[in-house]
């Protein structure tokens, strides 16, 4: 990216922004948490209750919910507002996320909460007790440091989908097929295979050769 930002290719005027996953951004976000549910002692060595360590993991799809459902509103809400206005609104409601989902309501917005359940208990003052409550906040500020392309709502499907269907065309890396052209045969294949689905063989024979291959073809 530092590269890319000085030699600027597309000319002065546009700057390259790196674009996180939104899929990778979530499941790390989650797996912290879920490291986090593990912890059997805080940074200062104390024992952590495990009924709390069973809260937090208990409520990771929660917590995940209350990113997802932000993102949905700021995205699709309609509005006279800027869009870095609405990108501090975004970064507001993730940061306010871990509250909600403990019982702490007094940040919460209209659109997604309506205050404090009833016989709902806030146990974020104990968690902060026992340093539960750092660490959530640390993970949770690793994602609010990509808030946008969280607005972006971008993923990397695609490239994964075509990982997978070339591993399959060059069983991973046990053969080595970079002589004569061998690899990048199979990447084209690849591909073909992506584009056209389980149909590329009937595509072949229609409109590439009008005619069935014969066997060593086919093979």
């Amino acid at each position: 990216m530092k590269r890319l930002r000085l030699e600027k290719p597309y000319g002065t005027n546009i700057v390259i922004k790196k674009v996180e996953c939104t899929n990778h951004l979530l499941r790390n976000y989650i797996n912290r948490l879920r490291d986090i549910s593990g912890k059997r002692k805080n940074d200062k060595g104390d024992v952590i209750p495990g009924c709390y360590r069973k809260v937090v993991h208990n409520r990771l799809l929660r917590l995940r919910y209350a990113i997802t459902e932000a993102i949905k509103y700021r995205r699709l809400e309609q509005t006279d507002r800027t869009y870095e206005a609405t990108l501090a609104l975004l970064k507001a409601d993730i940061t306010n996320g871990p509250n909600h989902v403990f019982g702490d309501h007094t940040k919460c917005q209209s659109y997604f909460c309506e205050g404090q359940k009833k016989g709902e208990e806030n146990i974020v003052p104990d968690l902060k007790i026992f340093g539960v409550w750092d660490d959530i906040c640390r993970a949770r500020n690793l994602l609010t440091y990509h808030t946008e392309s969280l607005m972006y709502g971008y993923n990397n499907n695609s490239a994964e989908l075509y990982n997978s269907i070339l591993t399959k065309f060059v069983g991973g890396k046990r053969v080595n097929f970079s002589l004569k052209g061998s690899y990048q045969l199979r990447c084209n294949t690849a591909v073909t295979a992506y584009n056209s689905g389980p149909n590329r063989l009937s595509l072949f024979n229609k409109h590439v050769t009008n005619k069935s291959p014969g066997r060593f073809t086919k093979m």
